[in-house]
């Protein structure tokens, strides 16, 4: 059988400004890649960052979210890295006007597009290094009836972008990526369906080719794939291996000299609704915010609970334990270092002991732990070199980038040549520093690269002393090696923020219900009349430009909006609504609508995704309690 499509749903949102809601400026900024050149961060500074180019967009701005599994990253400990998978590169946005005279107007939003014409900053995907990571534009649109291919180059864009882990939360900063503007140009005020569907142009990159769909023993109908959080009732039929993400919003009230509408769940009373915390982690900042609200009992349970120890809550001396436990997570640990210590071997009899070390091995023993002891001495000691090094590259380069652009004021102008030639030297990597004694050498580079030399000599050292002293023991005593008590660091403080609005996290906790094309809905009964027969606008492909499933989603997204469908069968609103709300959840094999977040009615969101901050640093405390009252600045 050929390959099916799997329909995975995310959410849409859908911002509406009129003419009232955009008398002031929207900091909508975006990332400046070109500031990494002068060794400056691309991220506007807060409160910075104004586009002149986004003051006056009234319209309507669409955003979607991910499904969670394409925006959850896998850490590998060996390596010490975080991967994420490729997110889909083809969005077909389709406006259908609800009424009775509904129209059609469709959109292809190339998020890959590499162009000079492109609409968010990005780095380029081809650099291999700092030095190549030029700032390019990516991102288009175009309307779909001059589109002649979907086709694009190798696939890159992922939920995280070079410098910015929102890239894929913050509209703003995924224009024509993963967000569209419709200015409604020459449009009039009414109520309109946006339906967007996510496709990969290159079936070879969809993530889900290279996954496995298991069969649910529980539930013979259900399948669960092994790498995505996502369960498919296909009934027959070869499991699916290409993603279709897709989602629709409907009943979005345009009138372009309308009042503006606010969000339902906008914070009116901010004092009363939303509160902030501190901790030491996230969980003591939660436990802040839950002993405010509930009290302290309630606040000792649930930070008992995250720790571990609600079992032991009751117990005596559970009040120290979990003061323990709470101090520990305050800090990060490093490595101790190693100790190397002689144990005795299993034996096979119950009754026998190994002979204690004799003195000749303690001996070998102790030398091994010398040279363990100074290979851990100047492992450390390397670690802190290098993060010198980088401290003096960055210097340097940053230098630079100012002499260049002639920010160098004149008078400090010879001191800056000086260190310029100084730091130069210093972190220049083409020399080839053989030497393993860092005091030898002249140049801080030369220096590191002497004592990286001087390490592998001591790990050499310490793989001989290994071997010697495993050498001398017998079959009755073995060699360990036992990690040193760690060293500890204080973490950063953890700042929680609540009652601002919904999550973006709409992804059931466990296992989202997704569909293959022939599950999508093709009728619908309202007080006894079907809906068979009745087409939505017409989505024309002439040249097969549209992956599986993307006609029956068009369909679908008609028959389950009330004002598009209402008119055509000769009912209500009201009563299609409740014709949708008696459709099934869940039919192994059938036919039933995805999940509700996907297909919501239209409501004015409030996701404060960003924040920023501004802050005072007094030269004396603000508060003294000896004072009684607060300090002059």
């Amino acid at each position: 059988m050929a390959e099916s499509c799997l329909l995975v749903p995310m959410r849409l949102d859908a911002m509406v400004l009129t003419e009232r809601a955009v008398t002031e400026t929207f900091l909508r900024f975006q990332m400046d890649y070109g500031e990494l050149s002068r060794f400056a961060s691309p991220e506007p500074k807060p409160f910075a960052g104004e586009d002149p180019r986004y003051r006056k967009e009234t319209g309507v701005h669409l955003h979607w979210t991910l499904p969670r599994a394409l925006r959850q990253g896998s850490h590998q400990e060996s390596s010490g890295e975080t991967s994420f998978h490729l997110i889909p590169n083809r969005w077909l946005i389709v406006r259908m006007s609800e009424g009775a005279d509904a129209g059609l107007q469709a959109w292809l939003v190339e998020s890959d597009y590499l162009g000079d014409d492109g609409s968010t900053p990005y780095v380029d995907p081809a650099a291999r290094d700092a030095a190549s990571a030029n700032p390019i534009k990516i991102g288009r649109v175009r309307e779909w009836s001059a589109v002649s291919s979907a086709a694009g180059g190798p696939l890159f864009l992922k939920a995280v972008a070079p410098g910015t882990v929102f890239f894929s939360a913050f509209a703003p900063s995924t224009r024509n990526v993963l967000s569209f503007y419709d200015a409604l140009t020459g449009v009039g005020r009414g109520a309109y369906t946006y339906n967007v569907i996510g496709w990969y142009s290159d079936a070879a990159a969809d993530p889900l080719k290279d996954t496995k769909w298991e069969s649910d023993t529980s539930t013979p109908e259900r399948y669960r794939n092994d790498t995505f959080d996502w369960e498919v009732y296909p009934g027959s039929g070869n499991p699916p291996s290409r993603t279709v993400v897709h989602a629709f919003v409907h009943k979005v009230t345009w009138d372009r000299s309308g009042d503006t509408v606010q969000s339902a769940n906008y914070p009116a009373n901010i004092p009363e609704k939303v509160k902030v915390s501190f901790g030491n982690t996230a969980i003591d900042a939660l436990a802040a915010l839950c002993e405010a609200t509930k009290g302290t009992e309630y606040a000792d349970l649930l930070t008992a609970f995250q720790y571990g120890l609600l079992e032991e809550f009751d117990d005596p001396g559970s009040a120290e334990r979990l003061n323990s436990s709470i101090r520990q997570q305050w800090y990060g640990a490093a490595s101790g270092g190693t100790l190397w210590t002689i144990i005795p071997a299993e034996q096979p009899e119950e009754n026998s002991a190994a002979d204690p070390p004799t003195p000749e091995e303690l001996a070998e023993l102790a030398k091994l732990n010398d040279a363990q002891s100074e290979l851990d001495r100047q492992t450390r000691i390397f670690e802190s070199m290098q993060e010198r090094l980088y401290s003096l590259w960055w210097k340097e380069n940053y230098l630079r980038a100012a002499d260049e652009d002639d920010n160098v004021p004149r008078p400090i102008r010879r001191y800056v040549d000086w260190y310029l030639k100084q730091l130069h030297n210093q972190v220049d990597d083409r020399r080839a520093c053989p030497g393993t004694n860092p005091d030898q050498e002249s140049w801080y580079f030369c220096k590191v690269r002497a004592q990286g030399n001087l390490l592998e000599e001591k790990k050499q050292a310490v793989a001989e002393r290994k071997k010697k002293t495993g050498d001398l023991l017998p079959k009755e005593r073995l060699l360990r090696e036992v990690n040193q008590p760690q060293c500890f660091y204080p973490n950063d403080p953890v700042l929680l923020v609540t009652g601002l609005g919904r999550s973006t996290n709409f992804d059931p906790a466990r296992g989202v219900t997704c569909r293959v094309a022939p599950q999508c809905v093709n009728d619908l009964v309202v007080d006894g009349k079907s809906s068979a027969g009745i087409a939505p606008p017409p989505l024309d492909d002439p040249k097969q430009l549209l992956p599986e499933g993307a006609r029956q989603l068009h369909l679908e997204s008609m028959l389950l909006s009330p004002g598009l469908l209402a008119p055509r069968i000769g009912k209500t609103p009201a009563q299609v609504a409740a014709a949708i709300e008696k459709l099934p959840k869940l039919v192994p094999g059938g036919r039933f609508p995805a999940l509700p977040y996907s297909r919501e009615a239209w409501k004015q969101p409030w996701i404060p995704l960003l924040l920023d901050w501004s802050v005072t640093v007094l030269k004396a405390p603000a508060y003294d309690a000896t004072m009684g009252h607060c300090c002059p600045k």
